[in-house]
């Protein structure tokens, strides 16, 4: 019994100590929830003079969750939306805008190729998350991801 009492006490006790971990009393601070940003259409990306393609993925058509997590490096940002139809991937944000302390970025994801059914908000659920290191975390305090028709923000 002990051989098993031991190691279930450590694993226990060290999974909460994780930095990501809710049980964290640090993770209690700061956790104000992404504001609602007013705004219409967003036009799609367009690359810049000398730039290579155009990007031919699209804003995805609402945005439903935005959140920051502390990493090791610096923090993780999360953003989750629901697409026009099934079947949309490649999901990326894409940055438009460092401006003082904000930074914008787009939700994007490319469309599939043939016609899909509408279906469920559920089915149509589409996440992605980008790392940002310290340096970039650095006098940051305000970012806004766009979506399609809405944007949500997160002030640090």
């Amino acid at each position: 019994m002990p051989r098993v009492a031991l190691p279930l006490i450590l694993v226990l006790t060290l999974g909460g100590c994780d930095r990501l971990s809710a049980l964290n009393p640090l993770n209690l601070l700061d956790r104000a929830p992404p504001a609602p940003v007013a705004g219409g259409p967003r036009e799609p990306l367009v690359p810049q003079a000398g730039a290579q393609a155009a990007d031919p993925r699209q804003p995805i058509a609402q945005l439903t969750a935005l959140r920051l997590e502390p990493s090791a490096t610096g923090a993780i940002l999360h953003a989750t939306g629901v697409a026009a139809s099934q079947g949309w991937y490649d999901a990326e944000l894409k940055p438009v805008l460092t401006q003082g302390g904000a930074r914008v970025y787009r939700f994007v994801a490319a469309a599939p190729t043939a016609s899909t059914p509408v279906g469920s908000p559920e089915t149509r659920r589409i996440e992605t998350a980008l790392t940002l290191n310290g340096r970039e975390l650095a006098g940051l305090r305000q970012i806004t991801v766009e979506g399609l028709n809405q944007s949500l923000s997160i002030t640090r």
